[in-house]
């Protein structure tokens, strides 16, 4: 989220299909995004699946810019969009693209995210329940994104150490910024601290939830000119509820 931000101004994006599908993860199963990649040696086995992709020109080994996230469900998504405005400099995010980065892993080949997959696709996850309440902004002289606050929990932590984790297995660089849970609703371009301030004062009394998120996903980030960059759900990891992808009914703003 904010780490997709700051990365995003100091390197470009990767170049993917426009049309990748979406794989979800079962118990038992054994398709994985691996079996969606192209080889990463001429050698290697052709994949099983369709996920497949152009190298930019002049590249031999296509890379994949990838975070791991909880999606935030429409109803929930519903109160955020009434705090976007009022903020000169904010750049507001789409619905669409509301999340909550769980680790966010940059540039890595295609036999890193074959691992990648793997390792998270191993992840136990115990089920829990999102919150949102107040409102916050990362940057503490010049503000770069304001954002709702999401509620930690043990779970939601230790989820997003075990994706850090996995990351670091694989030796995919990841930065040591405490895990602060949040769905970012704007990127801020020369917005003053105490107009950043006084917006987060003023909603502070966000309220929505309780849901209970019935998976997390890796994400694929695609960059387009003039626009906000295009979030794409490779792969979904089941986390299992009885109330699995219900919200709850309490929403207050």
């Amino acid at each position: 989220d904010l780490e997709l931000f700051v990365a995003a101004r100091s390197m470009g994006f990767s170049t993917f299909v426009e049309t990748p599908v979406t794989l979800v993860r079962q118990a038992g199963s054994t398709i994985s995004l691996a079996e969606r990649l192209p080889p990463d040696q001429p050698n290697n086995p052709a994949p099983k699946a369709g996920f497949s992709f152009a190298p930019r020109h002049g590249e031999t080994t296509p890379m994949l810019r990838l975070f791991a996230a909880l999606p935030v469900p429409p109803d929930i998504a519903r109160p955020l969009r009434k705090l976007q405005k009022d903020l000169p400099g904010a750049s507001w995010r789409p619905e669409e693209n509301f999340h909550i980065t769980l680790r966010f892993f940059g540039e890595v080949s295609p036999a890193q995210a074959r691992d990648l997959d793997d390792l998270i696709g191993d992840i136990d996850v115990a089920p829990f329940e999102l919150t949102l309440e107040g409102c916050g902004w990362f940057g503490r002289r010049e503000p770069t994104a304001v954002w709702a606050r999401v509620r930690e929990t043990e779970e939601l932590s230790g989820l997003a150490a075990a994706c850090t984790h996995a990351a670091r297995r694989l030796r995919i660089p990841v930065d040591r910024q405490p895990f602060t849970p949040h769905v970012t609703l704007a990127y801020c371009h020369a917005t003053p601290l105490s107009d950043a301030q006084a917006w987060a004062g003023r909603h502070d009394g966000l309220r929505a939830g309780p849901w209970w998120p019935d998976a997390f996903h890796l994400y694929s980030s695609h960059a387009r000119k003039g626009g906000a960059s295009r979030y794409v759900e490779e792969t979904a990891y089941p986390i299992g509820h009885p109330f699995a992808g219900l919200s709850g009914p309490e929403e207050t703003y």
